[in-house]
Formats: structure tokens, C-alpha cells, sequence
């Protein structure tokens, strides 16, 4: 018996149709899955800040990035600085811009200012998400990410999901679901988090770092690290093949990127709040040397892409390319005296941005703003 090529077409269309509705059902039952077995750690930074941005009444000031600012905001002293509450919800540069939208859109209220640093990472990202945020939301992402997803994002998403990963999730023993892989500390759900870091800011005057953890972040949502440079710093300075080149505009900067700053951008808008897309941190070095006139030229290249897809980048880039003694253990991470001397300089910025030209349509003086971030530097590391 012969078939007609269009009944063949609709069975074989029947058949890969019923595949993605199987394949789609399996994603869904491994999402949470302690079958994965993945730290928790990242999805118990959240849980505090958000409980901690939704303590805040009235206008406050939002810090939201990777974490260049985790590590390297002091929200005490910018809430000082600005007379204004301030919340740190800095977690995690693998974090997809879609993600921080996702963020602001459950925090942000009339007269909230909006800071972002965002890692230059940002600016190139692609539709196809990093492995390890992939790993994140399939594991704890659920509720606080991919429900909150369009139709369309939702299915690219699945599509970037590695098949043994929703495999693994149906197939392997079940786990106990852990801050920390190895170590027996139980992620205890977002009130038991809450809980860890309110007690432990009560029982300390000061919280003293001690790990990725939410268990280092003070009441604010920062994590202070302690004054030295880890000898991984040291590296990333002195050996070549360490050296992080941090921006990358061979390209441009990607439609993603665009896109989704953009609907972050309509939300203040909507909201009624202020948006100040502003710099990261970055080591004075091999991969970013803001004493170079090459890579004074790059940044000035980022400022002129932004300003052409309609984006403004505040503050002055040479404030936030630091010495290295000012880091703890990343290319991004700033230790204790270097995250005062950025908040400093941020703060400093912010309060300006009432004035009718924005900073970031100023030219740059390289000299000058060279010669302030050697004084401030140079008093800071004899602290």
C-alpha cells in the first residue's frame, strides 16, 4: 500500500510535533529537581535582597549588575551619600540582561533610582545563554525567572537547555538541595535565608566575609571582602595568558543586549523611576589600561554605540579602571578599600545627574581624571 506524500508530510509533521510537547512536558517536571544537584548559593543571594528590597518604603536607590558590585558597592556609605535607602541587588554576572529585567520589574516603584553597572560582558551577550544560567534557573529559576517569561523566550530558552541536563534531571538518584556542593549546609526554601541573614547581622557588628554566601551579606546586600588582593589578582596582572580583555566591540554591541536594556529602560519610564546605566570596575591592566590612548578609544567607541541605539552611559570611566591592590580574588571583585573608593566616586556622580548635559555627552579629559584617580588611589592604599 502506497502513501501520498501528503500524508506523509502530516505524520511525520504529527510525530515531531508530539516530541516537542514530550520533550517539553519532561523540562517541566525536572525544573527544581533536586536530581540536578546544583549549588543553591546564588538563589539564596537573591531571596535575601528581594526580602530586603521589599522592606524598603518609599523612594530608594536600586544597585543592579553582576558581581562587579556584589563585591564592590558599599551600600551604607552610598545610602549616606544619597539621603536615600538603598538595596543591593547585585548577584552574579551570568545572570542574563532578561534576568535583571525580571529583577527590576518585581522591585522597582514611583521614584526608585535604578543603578547599573552593568560587566562588559553585558554588552555583547548573545540569544544563546551562558551554560552556567542555563544550569541556574533549570535548578531554582522556576518561580523567579522562567514563569515570568514570554511564550517565545520560554521555548528559546528550553533550546538552549543541554539535552542530558533534563535527562540527568529524570533519571538520577535524588539529592539533598545544598548551598554548597560537598558540604552539608541545606538550602532551607527563602525564609530560612532571610532568617541566616538577620540573625547573623544581629549576633555581628560586623559581618566578616567568609565565603560565597549568604551568610557574608550584610543588611544592605553587600558582600565586603577583606583589604588585601588575593594572589589570583596578583595573576591576572602579571601572567599574559591572565589577562581578561573585558571589552569586546568587534561586533557592536548585540541586538540582545539592546533589546532587553531597552524594555529595562521602558520600565523606569513606566514606573515613573530614574535609570543611570553607569561603568563596572575593572584592574588597571594588560586588559583594560585606561592610561593607554588605545583603550581610551575603545571606551570612547562604547559611549558613541550606546548614544546611538539611544542609550546613555553616565559617570567618568577612569574613575572605576582601578589598581589592582584594590581587588579581592576576581577581575571584578574589589576588596574593601576598593569598594569605598568606587562607592565614593559613584556617589559623586549620581548627585550630579540633575545637571541639564548629560556626563556622558561630555568629552573626557583623560589627563585630568587620570591625575584625581592616582591622588584618591594613592591616599586609599597608605590606609
Amino acid at each position: 500500500m502506497k502513501y501520498s506524500p501528503r500524508i506523509f508530510l502530516i505524520v511525520a509533521l504529527s510525530v515531531f510535533v508530539g516530541l516537542c510537547v514530550a520533550y517539553i512536558f519532561a523540562f517541566e517536571s525536572i525544573l527544581g529537581s533536586p536530581r540536578l544537584n546544583d549549588e543553591y548559593w546564588t538563589r539564596a543571594l537573591y531571596d535575601y535582597k528581594h526580602y530586603a528590597a521589599k522592606e524598603i518604603e518609599g523612594p530608594k536607590l536600586v544597585v543592579l549588575s553582576g558581581s562587579n558590585s556584589l563585591f564592590g558597592v558599599n551600600s551604607d556609605l552610598l545610602e549616606a551619600r544619597m539621603e536615600r535607602e538603598t538595596v543591593n541587588l547585585a548577584i552574579h554576572a551570568d545572570m542574563d540582561i532578561n534576568f535583571l529585567y525580571q529583577q527590576a520589574s518585581d522591585v522597582l516603584s514611583e521614584g526608585d533610582l535604578l543603578v547599573m553597572p552593568l560587566e562588559y560582558s553585558y554588552y555583547n551577550a548573545t540569544k544563546t545563554l551562558t551554560l552556567e544560567f542555563v544550569l541556574y534557573m533549570t535548578a531554582f529559576g522556576d518561580d523567579i525567572y522562567l514563569r515570568k517569561l514570554s511564550l517565545i523566550d520560554y521555548l528559546m530558552f528550553i533550546k538552549d537547555v543541554p539535552k542530558t541536563r533534563v535527562w540527568r534531571g529524570l533519571v538520577e538518584p535524588l539529592h539533598a538541595k545544598r548551598l554548597r556542593l560537598g558540604q552539608k549546609v541545606l538550602y532551607t526554601g527563602p525564609e530560612g535565608i532571610v532568617s541566616d541573614v538577620l540573625r547573623n547581622n544581629q549576633r555581628l557588628k560586623r559581618v566578616v566575609y567568609t565565603d560565597y554566601s549568604h551568610k557574608s551579606l550584610n543588611l544592605k546586600g553587600d558582600i565586603v571582602a577583606s583589604r588585601s588582593a588575593h594572589k589570583v589578582v596578583h595573576d591576572i596582572v602579571n601572567l599574559p595568558d591572565k589577562h581578561e580583555p573585558y571589552l569586546n566591540l568587534e561586533d557592536g554591541l548585540s541586538d540582545h543586549f539592546i533589546r532587553h536594556f531597552k524594555r529595562i529602560q521602558a520600565l523606569a519610564e513606566e514606573r515613573k523611576a530614574q535609570l543611570v546605566l553607569t561603568w563596572p570596575v575593572s584592574i588597571r591592566h594588560a586588559g583594560l589600561d585606561l592610561t593607554t590612548q588605545k583603550d581610551q578609544l575603545r571606551i570612547e567607541r562604547l559611549i558613541s554605540l550606546l548614544s546611538d541605539n539611544g542609550i546613555e552611559i553616565q559617570c567618568n570611566p577612569a574613575f572605576f579602571n582601578l589598581d589592582y591592590r584594590l581587588f579581592y580574588d576576581t577581575a571584578y571583585h574589589l576588596n574593601e578599600r576598593g569598594s569605598i573608593l568606587r562607592t565614593e566616586a559613584l556617589a559623586q556622580c549620581l548627585s550630579q545627574l540633575d545637571d541639564e548635559k548629560p556626563k556622558s555627552q561630555l568629552p573626557i579629559d583623560w589627563e585630568k581624571s587620570l591625575k584625581t584617580v592616582q591622588y584618591h588611589e594613592s591616599r586609599m592604599l597608605s590606609r
